[in-house]
């Protein structure tokens, strides 16, 4: 299983090829909105290790995010929602993502981080 530093180095290898220059590109907004939601999948699993847990699936993550007390106080499995929801319309939907939806996912991303840095 991975551990809380093997999560938080996923993390920011995440953000650092979220904000570079190819990935900023219009050609792939998609990918860059999917790997916002990565980015806070290991957010969530950095959290979930601190506590000794860790979650094999979207669905187990979902469920242990619904079940902790600190994460629902400070609302963030709404956001982490909204991230899911976007990288599935991306991945799967064909959606066209925009620059909005873009800067959406990474406000989304940005409050996960700093609500999570209060836990």
């Amino acid at each position: 299983m991975p551990n809380i530093d093997d999560h938080a180095r996923k993390f920011k290898h995440n953000c650092e090829l979220l904000n570079s220059q190819e990935l900023g590109k219009v050609e792939n907004i998609d990918w860059a909105v999917t790997l916002t939601f990565y980015a806070a999948v290991h957010l969530i699993e950095e959290y979930f290790a601190s506590k000794q847990l860790h979650c094999k699936s979207h669905i187990d993550r979902n469920n242990c995010m619904m079940r902790e007390r600190t994460l629902l106080r400070y609302k963030i499995p709404p956001k982490y929602q909204t991230l899911y929801n976007q990288s599935i319309r991306a991945r799967y939907e064909c959606v066209e993502m925009s620059a909005k939806d873009l800067e959406a996912a990474k406000e989304a991303l940005g409050f996960i981080e700093s609500k999570l840095k209060l836990a």
